[in-house]
């Protein structure tokens, strides 16, 4: 399953006139990144009493990250309304779930019935953290039309929370 989810993003922006152009003060918040993608890789099998029922989860691979930015941006205009220019600095949260399956092989070897020979280990993490980030932009106008650069620095997250090994 694989889902992509539209969230909405909200902003305010006031202008203010300083100097011979404007300056324009805006703050925002959206969501840059989201991804959901679950598997489900095999089915357990259940023990003869069904002791394992609902023991493990059914879907063993989930990875579910959301990235949710506040950005306050500050930009300014050259007097002639010609040249622009911004910066916008980021206050990044970050959500993680994830989830994986690895088979491990069985401590007594190939003497394991097979689909015995591997065991399964399910990873469970669940975490979150903060982060930071910058943008910025450049716009020139043309007599027929506007140039515009962005550029966006990253700096990472630092994710911190539980991790289960079953």
């Amino acid at each position: 399953a694989h889902r992509i989810y539209y969230t909405p993003g909200s902003g305010l922006v006031t202008k203010l006139p300083m100097g011979n152009g404007e300056m324009v003060l805006g703050l925002a918040a959206y969501q840059p990144f989201d991804v959901n993608i679950e598997w489900q890789l095999f089915e357990p099998l259940n023990a003869y009493n069904d002791s394992s029922f609902g023991l493990y989860p059914t879907n063993q691979f989930k990875n579910n990250l959301d990235v949710v930015a506040f950005q306050f941006t500050a930009a300014k205009t050259t007097a002639d309304q010609k040249f622009g220019y911004g910066l916008g600095i980021q206050l990044l949260r970050a959500d993680l779930v994830y989830n994986d399956v690895v088979f491990r092989d069985h401590p007594i070897g190939e003497l394991a019935d097979r689909p015995s020979e591997h065991i399964p280990e399910f990873v469970s993490v669940d975490g979150s953290g903060w982060g930071f980030g910058v943008r910025a932009g450049m716009m020139y106008k043309f007599n027929k039309g506007t140039l515009a650069i962005t550029a966006a620095v990253p700096f990472d997250i630092t994710v911190k929370g539980t991790a289960n090994l079953n």
